[in-house]
């Protein structure tokens, strides 16, 4: 499992909370329950919010509730339930369950008196008003049939009412096959529930004020070290005040938002953190840097220092370990994989520093730089995958073609860390690592759309599990896709290279700068090669905003099959990034395109070489699997299809050559064998 960082810095849930307005208790319309998920803005309305100043939503329309769910190291995000108050750029958090449940006062308690903490506090549920969840690959789940809309299908990401009868999954997985109309047959499961129908995409109230709790129910293994998101209350429609633009100007406006959106978030609930600090010379904003090929990027990693009371096997750092002189041997060590995605040069001053930051006793920050004698940053950098301290366990899986740039921290005599004195608060130690974007795809298998770095921690205060101490990444938006390299009988193939050419039959390659071309020393065609595991991820791909959808359409080649295989010797079509190049500007493409700047894999054809049975093992750094892939025969192997050679290429010309004059062959032997079948007439 890994953190998710996107970079957003937050405050504590407790800090914004909204109270419950009530001014007039026989006006129900005065009723205003905010949540930790939803928080007040001045001036953020807009036109998805479907703001009004009336209690009900306008005619055959029902109130809706959009939650988006992402990743993060902070609690929290600001956020009015104004569809304005998303944070473009970040992370999305796929596979989440959520519980929506209308609720009511009990007993003699009002509505300023509920409580989610805990559940259940001060209220009961209305009988036959629950819907559950799964977030979709925006990490959204949304109301469907709300509209005047009908026809609406059961899926991942849309709020369905709850099952009836049987047992309720036990987990995530359960919970997506249940989403889908699989039957559940989780372990534990032995009644399991019916599967979800379309009839079940039920709107929410059309009418009143009301009142709902959401909470996480579950979340997939892969976001395992995410503590469980806060449970909230609040009131829909959702009455605020604010600013809003419409025809007449900008003017300050109180009435109801009947489109709620929540953005609940996790609290990391482990020492390690990742952050994107820079790109291309300057800071980094999320929801308007977009990683591309050639750029730099500078990448953050926080190691937390626990002040407390040392505690046995729990994969702590403590302060009074790390200051301890008797300790001699190696207590922390620090990986970051580096994908193929990234160069990164360690051996050039400058280009990965080690930090320790602490407050002292006038509460001034002070940052010292580590030497050799209480870190050491290993030079090696290869692709051998690092080992755990006690040599127990690799600490990432070797993909064949990322590198792993390794820091250990330790004692020496002269240590910095055992020697200092005075008040020391909040230690913690920095890592900074600066990067170029390669144009060699990424080796991880990182999610398309996104640009990520990982990194892993081991302590010699490991728990039982067997598992990192720490893992956490850092990604941004980025222009690639992803697919699988597979045999005729879906197993992974490692060595396969493909390009991308423009869509005009020309055969010019896509270049790292953006352009066309063959590709030079300094400016490379874009290529991405299959992993270890069949798994190719292009990114960084430099596109063109505001412009027509077709100039974002390119075919894709292959250019290197794997060894002992035959090669696809025809370009496929379309890589379609229309989607990305036609909006207006990047923040608008990011915006657009939550999940990350994805290509529609779905107008990619592969034809005969079309993977149908992908092994289940081949999935991408989520552990999700991979559906979408093309086949290699090997060489020898029967069924393969027969292609013309490179498209643009000289072999076609020699082979059109070689044709021609074997029909030329073939006509004048036929018209001589029709001359003597003449004279014999």
């Amino acid at each position: 499992m890994r953190i998710h960082n996107e970079n957003a810095e937050g405050r504590s849930l407790s800090t914004r909370l909204l109270g419950l307005s009530v001014a007039a208790l026989t006006t129900v319309a005065a009723f205003l329950v905010a949540a930790p998920g939803a928080h007040a803005a001045p001036d953020t309305i807009s036109a998805d919010d479907e703001f009004s100043t009336a209690i009900n939503p306008v005619a055959n329309h029902n109130n809706k509730v959009t939650l988006t769910k992402y990743l993060a190291n902070a609690a929290g995000t600001a956020a009015t339930g104004s569809s304005l108050d998303a944070r473009p750029g970040s992370t999305p958090g796929q596979g989440v369950v959520f519980k929506l449940q209308e609720i009511t006062p009990s007993g003699t308690h009002t509505p300023g008196e509920m409580s989610a903490h805990p559940l259940g506090t001060n209220y009961d549920a209305v009988s036959g008003k629950t819907w559950y969840g799964v977030t979709d690959v925006n990490g959204q789940i949304i109301n469907r049939n709300s509209d005047g809309e009908a026809g609406a299908h059961h899926d991942i990401g849309i709020w369905m009412k709850e099952p009836s009868g049987g047992t309720l999954p036990g987990n995530a997985d359960e919970w997506a096959k249940w989403a889908k109309g699989t039957n559940p047959t989780g372990v534990g499961v032995t009644n399991p529930i019916a599967n979800a129908q379309d009839s079940d995409v039920v709107p929410l109230e059309s009418n009143g004020m009301h009142y709902y709790e959401l909470s996480e129910v579950a979340h997939p293994d892969n976001l395992s070290r995410y503590s469980v998101a806060e449970a909230t209350i609040f009131s829909l429609p959702y009455m605020t005040s604010g600013l809003m633009t419409d025809g007449g100007g900008q003017h300050r406006v109180t009435g109801y938002i009947h489109h709620l959106h929540i953005f609940p978030k996790n609290v990391s609930n482990q020492q390690i953190s990742k952050t994107i600090s820079e790109y291309d010379g300057h800071s980094y904003t999320p929801g308007n840097d977009i990683a591309q090929v050639g750029k730099d990027v500078t990448w953050k990693i926080t190691q937390s220092i626990n002040t407390g009371t040392a505690q046995p096997n729990n994969n702590n750092v403590y302060w009074s370990h790390v200051h301890d002189t008797a300790v001699t041997g190696e207590y922390l060590k620090v990986v970051d994989r580096v994908s193929s995605a990234l160069e990164v040069d360690p051996t050039v001053s400058g280009n990965v520093t080690v930090e320790f930051v602490y407050t002292d006793a006038s509460n001034s920050e002070q940052t010292h730089a580590l030497g050799p004698d209480d870190v050491n940053v290993d030079s090696s950098y290869t692709t051998t995958a690092p080992k755990s301290l006690d040599n127990s366990r690799n600490m990432f899986a070797s993909d064949g073609q990322s590198k792993f740039l390794i820091v250990h921290f330790k004692h020496a005599s002269a240590s910095y860390l055992t020697g200092l004195t005075g008040t020391v608060n909040n230690p913690h130690f920095v890592i900074t690592v600066k990067s170029k974007i390669s144009a060699n795809g990424a080796s991880d298998a990182s999610q398309p759309g996104r640009l990520a770095n990982s990194v892993a921690t081991d302590t010699d205060n490991d728990d039982t599990s067997g598992q990192n101490a720490g893992q956490a990444d850092a990604s941004m938006p980025s222009a690639g896709f992803q697919f699988a390299k597979v045999d005729t009988h879906g197993h992974g193939l490692a060595g396969a290279e493909f390009a991308l050419q423009k869509n005009d039959g020309s055969g010019d390659f896509l270049l790292a700068d953006g352009t066309f071309g063959s590709g030079t020393a300094a400016n490379p065609k874009v290529t991405a090669t299959s992993n270890a595991q069949g798994v190719v991820t292009f990114t960084g791909i430099v596109l063109p905003v505001g412009v027509s959808r077709n100039q974002g359409e390119f075919k894709l080649i292959e250019t290197q099959a794997p060894h002992n295989y035959q090669q696809a010797a025809s370009a496929f079509d379309t890589v379609d990034f229309g989607n990305i190049v036609s909006q207006p500007s990047a923040a608008a493409a990011i915006l657009a395109n939550p999940a990350g700047l994805r290509a529609d894999i779905n107008s990619l054809n592969f034809g005969r070489f079309e993977a149908t049975n992908i092994d289940s093992n081949i999935k991408d750094a989520d552990n999700n699997h991979i559906t979408k892939g093309m086949m290699n025969w090997a060489d020898g192997e029967a069924g393969a299809p027969i292609s013309l050679p490179l498209t643009g290429g000289k072999g076609i010309v020699l082979l059109l050559v070689v044709g021609l004059a074997i029909m030329g062959g073939v006509l004048v032997v036929r018209n001589r064998k029709s001359a003597s079948v003449g004279r014999h007439i």
